[in-house]
C-alpha cells in the first residue's frame, strides 16, 4: 500500500502546485482576469485524489484479505461477485487473485468514495471498524 500512499502524496503535491500558481499569477495579473477557476480546480483535484486513494486502498486491502494477509471482515464476506467471476476464481491457480481484482473494480469503479460514510463503508471491506474506530481483533 506504500505505492498507493506515494501516488496520493504526488496528487496532493500537484494540487498544492496549482495553488502556488494561483498565488504567483494573482500577484502579477490585474483583477480583470478571473483566476478563481484555478482554486475551483484545486477542490476538484483534491476530491478526486481522495476518491482514487480510497478506491485503491480498498482494492488492495480486499485482495490482501482474500490472500490471507488480513483477517476477513463482515463486509468482505458480504461482497457479491458475478457467477462468471466465481467460476474464474474456482478455476484459478492458488495465489491468482486477478479475477477478484477485476470484480472489485467492476463493483466499485462507479462508486464515489468522497463522503465520510462511504469512505467508512469502503474501509470496512478490509479493516474492522466501528464508527470510525479501528477494532483490534483477538489474535488468539
Amino acid at each position: 500500500m506504500l505505492n498507493i500512499l506515494e501516488q496520493f502524496c504526488d496528487d496532493i503535491e500537484r494540487v498544492q502546485t496549482l495553488g502556488a500558481l494561483y498565488d504567483i499569477l494573482s500577484q502579477q495579473i490585474t483583477s480583470a482576469l478571473d483566476l478563481t477557476d484555478l482554486l475551483r480546480s484545486q477542490i476538484v483535484m483534491v476530491v478526486s485524489a481522495l476518491d482514487h486513494y480510497i478506491h485503491e486502498i480498498t482494492r488492495v486491502g480486499m485482495l490482501e484479505v482474500y490472500d490471507g494477509k488480513r483477517p476477513q471482515t463482515p463486509a468482505f464476506l458480504r461482497f457479491q461477485v458475478k457467477m462468471e467471476a466465481t467460476l474464474q476464481g474456482i478455476a484459478a491457480v492458488q495465489g491468482d487473485n486477478r479475477w477478484l481484482d477485476e470484480e472489485i473494480r467492476r463493483n466499485h469503479g462507479h462508486l464515489p468514495f468522497q463522503h465520510p460514510d462511504k469512505i467508512d463503508d469502503a474501509i470496512r471491506f478490509f479493516l474492522l471498524v466501528n464508527c470510525g474506530i479501528l477494532l483490534r481483533q483477538n489474535s488468539t
